[in-house]
């Protein structure tokens, strides 16, 4: 597989993109070189792009190797979400935080579905291990409406984004920074080595699991049954990612304190339809 979220990482940087689109065909030994690769191009387009962001801090190669909130502390009063903002994706987040409006918040952290999924994969009902939709269910069915969401759409429903009222996340910072301020403090007791958390785990992290679904939605996964198994791995992987949230939440120029624009896009961009389908928000 090839490095699939780049295009939106880098997607108003032209003839560099195209350039570390053909470097990443070039032939590599073993998936974790492939992922080496895939992260190191994160890196460098996202500190190359960070230059030209208005009001945000530039951050180095060895900054995305240190823990987040060690780098956070050396910038005090400064979002997290402009800091990382390019290497997440966008500083949207750290916008909204400033306005304290979520109102039009759609942007998700991290990247679509790897592109070379996108010609195979069919909807499915992911088992997820712990992960409750209603008493004693724990799997849900990925809709086919979700496309190159659908490892976004994964991340909200593992990280508990789907269960609380839309129209209330979208609109209600003070509701968002409430239900963010319990979250955090509970992700902060369940991932692993919460405060050493690097920017470069979560790009790293990003990779396998787009990988890791990928592989569940295959049509000749599990010999093509149509309910499949996610493994621990993917669960733990996408938890971490939720943990990245609160962590470049933590130096919010909120009054609200830590406020994660995520529930509100999530809000925003899915829903859990009939029969546990969980499908693009527009279709409810």
């Amino acid at each position: 597989l090839g490095c699939g979220n780049l295009g939106r990482v880098s997607r108003t940087m032209g003839c560099t993109f195209i350039l570390v689109q053909l470097l990443l065909q070039a032939p590599v030994h073993g998936a974790r070189d492939d992922s080496e690769l895939c992260t190191a191009s994160f890196i460098q387009m996202g500190l190359e792009r960070s230059k030209f962001s208005k009001g945000c801090s530039t951050l180095t190669e060895e900054d995305v190797e240190r823990p987040i909130l060690e780098v956070l502390a050396e910038h005090p009063g400064e979002d997290g979400w402009c800091l990382y903002g390019d290497l997440v994706g966008g500083t949207d987040c750290a916008a909204a935080h400033k306005a304290n409006d979520l109102s039009s918040y759609r942007q998700l952290l991290g990247s679509p579905l790897d592109s070379k999924c996108l010609n195979s994969w069919v909807p499915k009902t992911i088992v997820m291990p712990g992960v409750e939709v209603a008493p004693g269910i724990t799997n849900v069915t990925l809709d086919g409406s979700l496309g190159s969401n659908a490892l976004e759409a994964m991340d909200c429903f593992v990280n508990g984004f789907w269960k609380a009222p839309s129209d209330v996340m979208i609109k209600n910072f003070s509701t968002v920074a409430t239900f963010s301020s319990l979250y955090c403090a509970y992700m902060s007791t369940v991932v692993p080595n919460y405060q050493k958390i690097t920017m470069r785990d979560f790009l790293m992290e990003q990779t396998a699991d787009s990988r890791a679904l990928c592989d569940l939605l295959h049509p000749d996964q599990e010999n093509g049954a149509r309910v499949v198994h996610a493994p621990p791995s993917l669960k733990a992987g996408l938890m971490l990612r939720g943990a990245v949230r609160c962590l470049l939440s933590s130096n919010s120029v909120s009054d609200n304190g830590s406020v994660i624009c995520d529930m509100a896009g999530c809000a925003r961009q899915f829903c859990m339809g009939p029969q546990m389908h969980y499908q693009d928000a527009s279709l409810c």
